[in-house]
């Protein structure tokens, strides 16, 4: 038997003991190990908080000898894929040289045990615990996972202790708070689960805690007011985690605080006023929480190391409170999405060192003396490299003073700000890389400023009322990767322009750009998307060589004509080709087999001849069932082409009498309804040719039945758009009129939102709400006359067949008809599809607000997920957008156009912020 010799804290004190109790020998077997001497006391005393030194045994060798077996004993139980501590831990060398170990000179102990980033797995041996001389310990960036060993409780020396960014899970150690000489603990981006041990806030030591679990969220609870305890505490850092409730004020008094960070949980209430009154504070970041209230009038006066302030995606209001310029070492403000007023200060400009001033997404303006943007003066002479002020109703002009920007300045963003008048000439800022101003009001043409801008990145001007000529000197602007300049009126693009071999994507759709498309744009080596869509364009289309990244080409909406390149199928990496409504000519090319990651092709509203279809169409079958090894996902080649009105209109491809109807559907009956609609009723069919059908049987009775059984049968048989269901017939007779459609097998999207035993991921809902934008899209910009939901040409009062609750405000109030309504429709059903909850729900009495992100589907938006931080920014965006259709005036709703390309734009965010996780 070996008797080990143990010092013993308890804390509090069992009855029978003082606190310390000295020289207290257990007599134990060998292998009588700490965790049980410690689960021995945990339970046989009180249960009481304890720790505890070994300072002796008498046959075993405290030296170096037993830190290599420990040091042994932890590599059998390590994976080493990179054979980092196979090539190095050698019995054959000292300890004290081995990678990762540092001796202590003194004692001639192992003092410090680092492992960071050997891309080591496995769990950590018990043994560790034996190595007592550890001062610091660092598994930090491996794979180990299970828990930690409670044996490393009788490290009594360690002061730095680092295991961040592993697979560790359970609950935190509470051993962690009996380390007399702790100094800073890093546990972040693991996979711990509960509260923060109560142990854990009795170190009179600690001075760094950084508890951020990143992607995997899973401490929750209160955060402990405990945490005042920790007299030398200088940076909490729990972040990204599922703490809830209100911030204790006690942790906000610690007078060595220099940074908390308290983001990314499910915090509320006010932020304790006592954070604006620290004098050592220089980072404070609370943003995505539930923070509201004011800021305090006197923010800035008490802090004067304050450096970082994150308090974004919050719902603060109020105003920004001009004292914020007295924190004079700030270098990043970010206050965006919440829900701040008033003007922005000009007092700003005193903040010489800031760098990043992000405030989008408020409702600041501009100051009432001034048409004029005045803060704008105030931010010219310092470091900024960042100034974001998107989606601000601001409501004025630019100064022309925007052009002494500092050197530094590297982006500006004002996009959706409602910004009049001209682009000022002197825009010129030497280093900036991104400017974006679409979604505004700005007149006039493009200044030549721009071309001064050599290291322009991105370039976003569209959704303007700018005009005239795209100036030759943009061919100077080498370094372009991105241009949108769509919806304007811009009128020629110069042939330098062609000479940006660089760039990845231009948007020039819906301007109205005339004369050919030339052969230069063949030197767009790098480019993957071009967007001519919706202009004046004519001639033939060019053969067009070079483009060997090229994924998205539209030229829809234009004047060419004559045939489709054969080259075309040298563009191996298209993915979307749109060419419809031109007048080209011709067959389609075979080489397009070649096409093999083609999903859509559209070239309807041609003179082409198809390459095959139904025989109704009097096109000629397919050669082969597999063209080539396509994946092409839709084909839009429309049977009614420019110039061949001897083919029959849609409704008449087919004549099905009533008769036929009911047998198809048993009579109508209830087996085979579908769903009910303002003026009838939809049926499921199935003819005797085994053809599945859809039958909407309108109800004369009602006022307004038989009107729209005309409307929609005028509507129907004229428009084309994949997205939209396809009329087969119509059956009419004095006292029946119904529909026959397209059936859809997949049923309706409230079935599959609401069902149990399927579920719509993230990307699935995105694409399906992309494509009913892109119908109603069609129906506003790409029909002769705007068509409307309600299946009225005109913009009158005027009956609706919009269904009641998503129908827009002012139908309701006035009866006002116009495609402003659609989008207010269609933002409900958005909503719907990404909180999976019903009208009648509560969400939506009142209105909508920024908090309807609580209400996301739980089925889409799991803490701990993969990808959560990615998943909740595309939520984030999709709500934003869902804020800006929704307006009460429909003037300021967005239109479907913008959308659309909104919707696009997030879903690629999206695709590469997974890729990138």
């Amino acid at each position: 038997m070996d008797s080990v010799l143990f010092w013993l804290w308890v804390y509090p004190a069992p009855s029978w003991s003082n606190s310390k109790i000295d020289a207290v020998t257990f007599v134990t077997p060998v292998d009588f190990t700490t965790r049980q001497l410690l689960t021995l006391f945990y339970y046989n005393y009180g249960r009481a908080n304890m720790t505890w030194e070994c300072c002796g045994s008498k046959n075993q060798l405290t030296n170096i000898t037993t830190d290599q077996s420990a040091l042994l004993a932890l590599k059998d139980h390590v994976n080493d894929p990179h054979k980092t501590l196979a090539s190095n831990w050698s019995t054959s060398t000292s300890v004290c040289n081995w990678i990762g170990i540092t001796c202590g000179a003194k004692h001639f102990r192992v003092t410090t045990l680092n492992l960071s980033h050997m891309g080591l797995s496995g769990t950590i041996a018990l043994h560790v615990g034996n190595l007592t001389f550890l001062s610091g310990l660092s598994f930090r960036d491996n794979n180990f996972h299970v828990s930690l060993p409670n044996e490393l409780a009788a490290l009594r020396r360690l002061e730095v202790v680092s295991f961040g960014m592993n697979n560790f899970s359970g609950l935190l150690p509470s051993w962690l708070g009996f380390l007399p000489k702790l100094q800073v603990l890093y546990a972040y981006a693991n996979g711990f689960d509960g509260t923060i041990p109560e142990s854990l806030c009795n170190s009179s030591s600690l001075q760094i805690l950084h508890l951020s679990q990143k992607a995997q969220n899973m401490l929750s609870g209160e955060v402990p007011k405990s945490l005042g305890n920790y007299t030398s505490l200088e940076i909490i850092r729990l972040g990204d985690n599922y703490f809830t409730g209100e911030v204790p004020p006690e942790i906000m008094t610690l007078r060595n605080l220099t940074e908390v960070t308290l983001a990314n949980n499910n915090l509320a209430g006010l932020i304790p006023s006592a954070i604006f009154n620290s004098s050592k504070i220089e980072v404070i970041n609370l943003y995505m929480n539930n923070f509201s209230g004011h800021l305090p009038s006197s923010i800035g006066h008490w802090l004067p190391n304050l450096e970082v302030l994150y308090l974004w995606c919050n719902i603060l209001e109020g105003i920004i409170p001009s004292s914020i310029s007295n924190a004079s070492m700030l270098t990043k403000l970010e206050l965006d999405s919440n829900c701040f007023s008033g003007t922005i200060p000009n007092t700003l400009g005193n903040l010489w060192y800031l760098e990043n001033l992000i405030l989008e997404n408020n409702f600041l303006a501009r100051e009432s003396s001034s048409l004029e943007l005045s803060f704008l003066s105030s931010l010219t002479n310092f470091s900024l490299i960042n100034i974001v002020l998107a989606d601000n109703p601001l409501n004025g002009t630019l100064p022309t003073s925007i052009g002494n920007f500092s050197t530094s300045l590297e982006e500006f963003v004002a996009s959706n700000c409602n910004i009049r008048g001209t682009i000022p000439m002197g825009i010129g800022m030497n280093d900036l890389q991104g400017l974006f101003l679409q979604h505004n009001k700005f007149q006039g043409s493009i200044p030549d400023g721009i071309c001064q801008l050599r290291n322009l990145v991105e370039l976003f001007l569209n959704h303007n009322k700018l005009f005239g000529l795209i100036l030759a000197c943009w061919g100077s602007l080498s370094k372009l990767q991105k241009l949108y300049l769509d919806s304007n009126k811009l009128t020629s693009i110069p042939s330098s322009f062609w000479s940006l071999n660089d760039i990845l994507q231009i948007s020039m759709s819906s301007n109205s750009l005339s004369s050919h498309l030339p052969l230069d744009v063949g030197n767009l080596g790098h480019a993957t998307h071009i967007d001519m869509s919706w202009n004046q364009l004519s001639g033939d289309i060019q053969v067009i060589r070079g483009l060997d990244y090229f994924a998205n080409l539209s030229l829809a909406h234009n004047k060419f004509k004559g045939p489709i390149p054969r080259s075309f199928g040298k563009l191996i990496s298209m993915v979307c080709l749109d060419l419809s409504d031109n007048n080209l000519s011709g067959e389609i090319p075979k080489s397009l087999i070649k096409l093999t990651f083609l999903k859509y092709f559209n070239v309807s509203f041609n003179r082409l001849q198809a390459l095959c279809g139904p025989p109704q169409l009097k096109v000629p079958p397919s050669e082969t069932s597999n063209v080539g090894q396509s994946t092409i996902i839709v084909i839009v080649i429309d049977a009614k082409q420019k110039g061949q009105g001897d083919l029959l209109p849609l409704a008449t491809w087919r004549r099905i009498t009533y008769l036929e109807l009911e047998q198809a559907t048993n009579g109508f009956s209830e087996s085979n309804f579908i769903g009910k609609g303002s003026f009838g009723s939809v049926y499921k069919g199935t003819l005797l040719d085994g053809t599945s059908i859809s039958i909407k049987v309108f109800n004369l009775n009602i006022e307004g039945g038989f009107k729209s059984f005309e409307a929609e049968c005028d509507v129907l048989c004229s428009i084309r758009h994949w997205n939209l269901v396809k009329i087969i017939s119509s059956c009419s007779s004095i006292d029946f009129k119904a529909l026959v459609l397209e059936y859809m097998p997949k049923e309706s999207l409230k079935k599959w939102l609401y069902s149990h035993n399927q579920e719509l991921d993230m990307l699935q809902r995105l694409n399906m709400m992309i494509d009913v934008a892109s119908s109603f899209e069609y129906l506003h910009h790409g029909c002769p006359v705007p068509i409307v939901h309600c299946n009225e040409d005109s913009m009158a009062q005027t009956m609706t067949l919009a269904t009641i609750g998503y129908m827009a405000p002012e139908y309701g109030s006035q009866g006002i008809i116009s495609t402003r309504n659609d989008v207010y429709s269609y933002v409900i059903l958005l909503i719907e599809t990404f909180t999976r909850k019903n009208l009648i729900d509560e969400m939506f009495i009142g209105e909508m607000s920024l908090k309807v992100i609580e209400d996301i589907d739980a089925n889409l938006l799991k803490r701990g997920e993969k990808n959560f931080n990615t998943k909740l920014d595309c939520m984030l965006f999709i709500m934003k957008l869902a804020m800006d259709c929704s307006t009460m005036a429909p003037e300021e709703r967005l239109n479907m156009r913008v959308v659309v390309t909104a919707l696009k734009n997030i879903k690629l965010k999206f695709l590469k912020d997974v890729g990138a996780d």
